[in-house]
């Protein structure tokens, strides 16, 4: 039988924020996944859940979740404040963005920063 887990409080979602460079390190920091930070954001009402770009809000049939990605609103990923982050669909992460390699993907070639 699996334990639940305390549900996290709203200043300790954004200490973590305020002390990590990115969205993984503060689910790393909070002990949690990464789409679990991201599902709380959505749940405690900081993040709307639709992409930022293209309004997609259409739910998988597989988990009945919405395939989104975390990100910068000014590619900074130093500003790591609450209202810089905003979720993007695959698809206009890939044509915003170019990658979805985490690892240096803003390195990519194809990467124009505005």
């Amino acid at each position: 039988m699996r334990r639940k887990r305390r549900p996290l409080l709203q200043a300790e979602v954004e200490l973590a924020i305020s002390k990590t460079q990115s969205a993984k390190a503060a689910s790393r920091f909070l002990g949690v996944s990464y789409n679990t930070l991201k599902d709380r954001l959505i749940r405690m009402g900081y993040i709307e859940e639709c992409c930022h770009n293209c309004g997609y809000s259409e739910k998988r049939i597989t988990d009945n979740k919405i395939p989104l990605i975390l990100e910068y609103k000014d590619e900074n990923l130093s500003n790591r404040k609450l209202e810089n982050l905003y979720l993007l669909c695959y698809n206009c992460h890939f044509q915003l963005i170019g990658s979805l390699n985490w690892k240096g993907w803003r390195q990519n070639i194809w990467y124009d920063s505005k």
